[in-house]
């Protein structure tokens, strides 16, 4: 984390920055450089450093999303940064300089495509994945997502329909397959009918809970999604059964 005063240096260097840009463009075009030099120095863009949008910190910095590493890696851990994938074998392309690539036979571009689409990927919380997507498609009001399909996404899709908090689904078949939500939306405020969906359980911090502990979402206006020994399920099917296991998310 910077300091608050680097951060304000940083904001009055861009501010100056604006202030002086298009003066600094008429003195170049005229030639006059001594008038040039006479500008305040932190006029100049290149003074400027690239910071984390967060955090203000300039090391590290990921240019295509504006965040330090280390913001980027705890958003992606939580999944507040869908979409990004840990790929398992990471290809750099054919090697003009050598005869064949060091992946595969061959160094032609229909065998590096062919080759591309046999790569796998898996995401580093595909849960997790699954409730941002869910979300901010709610949050730019479409009426359909799409999400890569699981065996445990297409539980949780079928419990929120069950729930009503989706209109209806579709599970397409294929590599590795689809799911299709209708989002659910109040007809006269356009309101989504999910509020608050939250990861609880993560790869890196697994939480479980008994029947005397089992969480009650907003003295059960809500629901927790728990996996357990029978299969994926609802708090309040999990408590009647007599059975806990690890809650993945609350929705409410």
């Amino acid at each position: 984390m910077a300091k608050e005063s680097m951060k304000a240096r940083e904001r009055k260097r861009i501010a100056l920055v604006e202030r002086y840009a298009k003066k600094r463009e008429e003195l170049k075009k005229a030639g006059d450089w001594d008038a040039l030099q006479k500008l305040p120095k932190n006029s100049s863009k290149v003074r400027v450093r690239n910071r984390c949008q967060l955090t203000g910190r300039p090391r590290g910095y990921m240019r295509q999303f504006g965040l330090c590493r280390n913001q980027f890696r705890e958003l992606a851990l939580n999944g507040k940064n869908p979409g990004r994938e840990k790929s398992k074998l990471v290809i750099s392309g054919p090697d003009p300089t050598r005869n064949k690539c060091p992946c595969f036979h061959g160094n032609d571009k229909e065998t590096w495509q062919s080759h591309k689409k046999k790569e796998t990927a898996m995401f580093t919380d595909p849960i997790a994945d699954y409730l941002t997507r869910i979300r901010n498609a709610q949050s730019a009001r479409h009426k359909v997502v799409e999400i890569p399909a699981s065996n445990l996404k297409k539980e949780i899709t079928k419990i929120l329909h069950e729930k009503g908090y989706i209109l209806n689904y579709k599970f397409e078949d294929g590599a590795p397959g689809t799911i299709k939500i209708a989002l659910k939306y109040n007809m006269k405020t356009k309101t989504p009918a999910i509020s608050t969906i939250q990861r609880v359980s993560t790869p890196g911090h697994r939480k479980y809970t008994g029947v005397d502990t089992m969480p009650r979402i907003l003295n059960g206006l809500g629901i927790a999604v728990v996996s357990t020994s029978k299969g994926v399920m609802s708090d309040k099917e999990a408590r009647a059964q007599g059975i806990g296991g690890e809650v993945l998310c609350y929705v409410y």
